[in-house]
């Protein structure tokens, strides 16, 4: 049972979230930010909705294009933002 635990957790915030943004218009355009894998953008997707996801790990966001998400791979280390 405690090994299955995260994935009930997972699933019970993607409700919750999902459930948050039940107002919004058709095709809203919507920004992920930490989208990690894709999976949070899959289902805004599936909704009609226009997602786009960026995280920091390449490795997740080629998870994420393999599932014909767009994302982006974004560095916290550019000009502008402080150590």
């Amino acid at each position: 049972m405690l090994q299955n635990a995260p994935h009930e957790i997972y699933e019970r915030r993607l409700r919750r979230m999902l459930e948050s943004l039940s107002d919004l218009k058709p095709k809203a355009k919507i920004l992920d930010i930490g989208c990690q894998s894709g999976s949070f953008c899959a289902e805004l997707q599936r909704l009609g909705h226009e997602p786009y996801g960026i995280e920091i790990d390449s490795k997740s966001v080629q998870d994420a294009r393999a599932m014909t998400l767009p994302s982006e791979c974004v560095s916290l280390n550019r000009p502008g933002f402080e150590d």
